[in-house]
């Protein structure tokens, strides 16, 4: 058991904080038990403003018109991170700029269930939060989408590369964790969105839920929250584009290249 067993046992454990011990266990020693203040990458940054604008559409706080308008106009307010010098920021911008105007859906044939609300768990031996993107019901049909915004752009001439099947595979994961765990509230999803904004086709991807992906989804929690209380060392993962880009903590990391 580890030494740090009594911090441990405090934290709330999300779907990103279990994933990060995977990627590399050095940084979720340095966030969650050393609790240093995390930095932000313009990827995270463009990340929120696109669920900032989707948010306020979502609670009628902007129309479908004004979107575009509200993308741009917070652009620089957001934007407070440089790309990294290969990476074409302003091919990100007008991505977004495009997805925008023109922007399409119907929210009148929905009610809202969720939008961007915190929902704590509290399990025997251990606790979850989870923070889904939107949870809508179909008015017609009665079905729960949970639907997630993603930044990413897996398909490419509707083909998808095996290193990003592997993320679809890991944003699936997640999806059915924020499913298990919202059925603790009453909401029992029917079908899971995955709507990524900076693809030119195949914007939105549908999956339903399946009870062998959850039994999966639990297997890696249970074996991830174990490690993570055997663990004494939290050795890095060094990988130099995520430390130097992507990494929140890497300020404090002494292992960074």
């Amino acid at each position: 058991m580890s030494k740090y067993k009594e911090q441990i046992d405090k934290i709330r454990f999300s779907y990103s904080g279990l994933s990060n011990f995977a990627g590399c266990r050095h940084a979720w020693y340095l966030t969650y038990l050393e609790k240093h203040d995390r930095d932000g990458n313009a990827f995270s940054d463009y990340g929120l403003l696109v669920h900032e604008t989707l948010e306020k559409f979502f609670r009628d706080e902007l129309q479908a018109f004004e979107l575009s308008d509200y993308y741009l106009d917070n652009y620089d307010r957001m934007m407070v991170h440089p790309f990294p010098g290969f990476i074409d920021g302003k091919k990100y911008l007008e991505q977004g700029w495009q997805f925008f105007n023109n922007f399409s859906f119907d929210k009148d044939k929905y009610e809202v269930l969720i939008i961007e609300d915190k929902i704590d768990v509290d399990l025997e031996k251990y606790n979850l939060v989870v923070k889904p993107d939107l949870v809508l019901k179909d008015k017609e049909t009665g079905r729960v989408i949970l639907m997630d915004y993603k930044t990413s752009v897996l398909w490419k001439n509707s083909k998808i590369a095996k290193k990003d099947k592997e993320k679809l595979e890991g944003y699936k994961k997640q999806m059915n964790l924020y499913s298990k765990y919202l059925r603790t509230i009453g909401v029992n999803v029917d079908e899971c969105w995955l709507w990524f904004v900076r693809q030119e086709t195949d914007q939105i991807y549908k999956f339903d839920i399946l009870s062998e992906d959850e039994e999966i989804l639990q297997s890696w929690i249970d074996e991830t929250v174990e490690k993570i209380n055997e663990e004494e060392e939290f050795p890095p993962t060094i990988n130099n584009f995520f430390c130097r880009e992507l990494c929140s903590v890497s300020q404090f990391c002494k292992y960074k290249p």
